[in-house]
């Protein structure tokens, strides 16, 4: 997550969790500048039977000059790639199970013991 520019914000190992952000800044002129603050959650979950899943969510808040916060929305494209990027490392060979909510980009793997 560190080497795609995301700071580590909580982690646990043992609950084999880990939650990152990065801040990217879109501006066309000094009065539309947006502020993206991608969210990446990463989660390794038992599944049973000597098998695990990983779990990896995105999401980001947008922001304005204008409006300092917009809420949340759908995944910036940066997000959604990065979400990719972490299953294709971490569970390579997979068919990620992709669900869109209104807020969130969830992606679903198994991964090998």
């Amino acid at each position: 997550m560190n080497e795609m520019g995301f700071n580590v914000t909580n982690a646990d190992q043992g609950a084999g969790f880990i939650a990152a952000e990065k801040t990217t800044v879109a501006s066309n002129s000094p009065l539309s500048e947006v502020v993206y603050h991608d969210r990446l959650t990463v989660a390794i979950l038992d599944a049973g039977e000597a098998t695990r899943t990983l779990r990896v969510t995105a999401m980001y808040a947008p922001q304005t000059a204008a409006s300092p916060s917009s809420g949340r929305r759908s995944p910036s494209s940066h997000g959604t790639a990065a979400a990719r990027i972490l299953v294709q490392t971490c569970a390579p060979g997979t068919t990620p199970v992709v669900q869109r909510a209104a807020a969130a980009l969830q992606l679903q793997a198994p991964v090998a013991e």
